[in-house]
């Protein structure tokens, strides 16, 4: 399953990027093949009217009660973590797997993308979902999201746990040896 898991992955950037298949999909990848039943979440954000597409999975096992909520990486949407999906469905897991704003390949990127207003626009769909404490299970970029989430949204009351995959953002670099890196009028210069 993890290898079908990374192939479908490797398709989905390899089409999103081909001058082909850039009118086959549209910005929120319009014609692609979900695993699940897609739904829209419709909000208002800095001035503009948008949708966040969405999966929202009930569980195959005796339901336990909990909600994950799958935060994708930057290159990635909802539908590349159908493995992820299946496996917590079968735990007894409703899943919500949301595809970010600008996230998802072919970037539709309408306004400037912040991980404050990606927190609130996935909090103003886990309430129309009627969501009020989920787990959050998140990869890559989706780690530096999560944790903004968590933050603003009252871990332990709203977010009951924060599973990491590969996080991006929450490494200690100068821990591992690697120099600070100073802007010194427009060139990159090296300190320790």
């Amino acid at each position: 399953m993890t290898r079908r898991l990374s192939i479908l992955a490797s398709l989905l950037l390899a089409t999103a990027f081909s001058p082909a298949h850039a009118a086959t999909y549209g910005p929120e990848l319009q014609g692609f093949s979900y695993p699940h039943p897609v739904r829209h979440y419709k909000f208002a954000s800095q001035g503009q009217q948008l949708q966040m597409a969405y999966m929202d999975v009930a569980p195959t096992a005796k339901a336990n009660g909990k909600t994950a909520v799958l935060m994708h990486g930057k290159s990635f949407c909802g539908a590349t973590r159908d493995s992820q999906i299946t496996a917590l469905r079968g735990a007894g897991c409703r899943v919500i797997a949301p595809d970010q704003i600008g996230f998802a390949p072919p970037a539709n990127r309408p306004l400037p993308i912040h991980l404050q207003q990606l927190a609130a626009n996935t909090a103003g769909l886990l309430k129309q979902a009627g969501v009020e404490r989920a787990v959050l299970v998140a990869h890559s970029t989706g780690g530096m999201l999560a944790t903004r989430h968590a933050l603003m949204y009252m871990y332990p009351q709203a977010v009951s746990q924060l599973v990491m995959v590969n996080p991006i953002g929450l490494e200690d670099w100068k821990a591992l040896g690697v120099p600070c890196r100073r802007w010194i009028n427009g060139t990159s210069a090296h300190s320790n």
